[in-house]
């Protein structure tokens, strides 16, 4: 898949220094590698960080987050044993799925999970009589990028050019197409419900089927995260996310939150809720 791809390339420019490994042969230049990877996507005050902590990479990335402000994060590494990890691949996408009103269904997605297009394609593509599909997104805070364009494959179809991701460098931004899908899900109505809990990739997908499968959008204004996060190590047990590419839409304004066409009305609140 082209978006697929568009995304790997894009990202490879920083993988050798994200990923490559901290040097062995000292503190020092393990800092400033540290450093180098933290540079590409905000300013620092190189001196200010090895004054102020003596080449200690935690106190540096807590130093960061506190001047970077909300955007950058600072968060513990989990390290899930064996029965973690089986639950967390078994997590459902779907919390629920249901008939309601006249020839319509509600879908709750509240994760981009690994069986998301199946899941989704399955429940859907066998139903008779149906016209109206909600998506409730209320409770989805995001997840996995290239599953959230594959889902709005399903409803739009594949889309050249359909969003951008700009990155530190400009020359560098790309543009990403929404996927072929296997096959088109034909719906003529398509109402999207978000709220103060919907953010990042959830956010995306909203406005992505506003843009480009005519969907009507519900609710509250969501959380507005329009960007990626790359994640840098700092030791064994932390991690710093610092934002990277922000994503854009033509027509529409991620930034702040994805504004609703309108507020989800009563008689329809009460069937969702």
């Amino acid at each position: 898949m082209r978006s697929t791809t568009a995304i790997k390339v894009a990202a490879a420019w920083l993988a050798t220094i994200l990923l490559s490994p901290l040097p062995a042969w000292g503190a020092a230049n393990s800092f400033d590698l540290f450093l180098d990877r933290i540079a590409a996507f905000t300013p620092l005050d190189r001196d200010d960080l090895v004054q102020k902590c003596d080449h200690d990479r935690l106190c540096a990335a807590r130093r960061i987050v506190t001047k970077r402000g909300l955007t950058a994060r600072l968060e513990p590494v989990r390290h899930p044993n064996a029965d973690s990890i089986r639950r967390a691949k078994n997590l459902p996408s779907i919390h629920e799925f249901r008939a309601i009103g006249a020839a319509g269904h509600l879908i709750c997605l509240t994760r981009f999970g690994r069986n998301i297009i199946n899941d989704i394609y399955f429940k859907i593509n066998g139903l008779h009589n149906f016209s109206k599909l909600i998506i409730d997104l209320r409770n989805n805070a995001g997840g996995d990028f290239d599953r959230m364009l594959r889902t709005a494959a399903l409803f739009t179809g594949a889309i050249p050019d359909a969003l951008q991701l700009a990155l530190p460098d400009p020359q560098r931004s790309v543009v990403i197409d929404i996927p072929a899908p296997v096959q088109k899900l034909e719906i003529p109505h398509l109402t999207i419900l978000i709220g103060e809990r919907t953010a990042s990739s959830a956010e995306v997908l909203a406005a992505l089927l506003r843009r480009y499968a005519g969907a009507t959008i519900l609710g509250v204004r969501s959380v507005g995260k329009d960007f990626l996060y790359r994640v840098i190590p700092v030791t064994h047990d932390w991690r710093l996310l610092l934002p990277a590419e922000t994503i854009s839409i033509p027509g529409a304004i991620l930034a702040g939150g994805v504004i609703p066409d309108g507020p989800i009305p009563h008689k329809l609140k009460k069937l969702t809720n």
